[in-house]
């Protein structure tokens, strides 16, 4: 389902009917396809964030390798990079950068801005 909304910066895809849906692992991560693409799913405290769902890195599996460290920062557990939640840039300023989805959530779903 794609959401219609005024907002024309992205298209909205439904990965959920709620938040309850969204099978997160131990870590707060779980995966969804979004398209011909999945990305990775992130609960931290009451908000989701998306993001790509490889390290940009090395290409290791965020939802199986991944982990949210004291700084609420994305971090890839294979070779410890690590990538702020909002912007997608590496910690280290390496130059590698993680892509970052909006996450929408109403009373008609949870929704991944492409």
């Amino acid at each position: 389902m794609i959401l219609t909304t005024k907002d024309t910066k992205y298209s909205w895809i439904k990965i959920a009917d709620n938040e309850a849906d969204i099978d997160f692992n131990a870590n707060g991560f779980a995966e969804a396809d979004i398209g011909i693409r999945k990305v990775c799913l992130i609960k931290i405290g009451d908000e989701i964030k998306a993001c790509s769902a490889l390290c940009p890195h090395a290409g290791a599996s965020l939802l199986k390798n991944g982990s949210i460290d004291h700084q609420g920062n994305i971090t890839c557990c294979v070779h410890n990079y690590s990538y702020n939640i909002h912007s997608g840039r590496d910690r280290l300023n390496e130059g590698y950068y993680l892509k970052i989805f909006p996450v929408l959530q109403n009373d008609q779903g949870v929704f991944v801005g492409i």
